[in-house]
This record gives C-alpha cells, structure tokens and sequence, in this order.
C-alpha cells in the first residue's frame, strides 16, 4: 500500500515537472528572435515563390530573377523575389498599367 502511495506519488511530481519544464522552454523559445535568412538557395525561392527549383532556375537563365553569386553557390535575394512577384502582379492586372 505505501509503496503505491509513492509510485503514485513519483508519477504525479514527474508529471508536473514535465509540464513545467514544457512550459519554460516554450517561453523561451518564444522569446528568441526569429531570423529569416535574405538569401535563398534555388529550391528555398522556389518554395518562396510557390514555384519548382528548376522553374526558379529557368526564370533566371531569363533574366527575369536577378541572382547573388555567393562561394560558387547560386542564391536569390528575398527583396529581388519580392520585386519579381510584383511585376508578375502587375503584368497580369493590364488595368493597373494604364493608370
């Protein structure tokens, strides 16, 4: 009988430290700042832009994507991503180009 007291017992504190402890590193998790990387690998701006790595890579062979040469890697600007999905925007609403 005692026994189980204490089995219980262990149970319920292992319990409510797991929960507190849950709840301590969730704050902290919370309190970090989030940083977003500006530069993208091929698939990342492909994720960015909703569209493949290798329709990304084509929109670049274009010169419609402009691109950072980085360590022999290929990367793409979130800022030049952003300006092309603008401009895609605007070539698709002709009514915005007249005004």
């Amino acid at each position: 009988m005692k026994r189980n007291k204490a089995a219980e017992l262990g149970e319920a504190f292992v319990d409510t430290l797991r929960e507190v402890v849950a709840e301590v590193v969730a704050e902290q998790l919370s309190a970090r700042p989030s940083i977003k990387p500006r530069l993208l690998n091929a698939e990342q701006a492909g994720i960015y832009i909703g569209r493949s790595k290798w329709s990304v890579y084509e929109l670049q062979k274009e010169g419609r994507i402009e691109t950072t040469a980085s360590d022999r890697r290929i990367l793409f600007d979130v800022h030049d991503l952003d300006a092309f999905i603008e401009r895609e925007k605007d070539a698709s609403q002709p009514h915005k180009q007249a005004a």
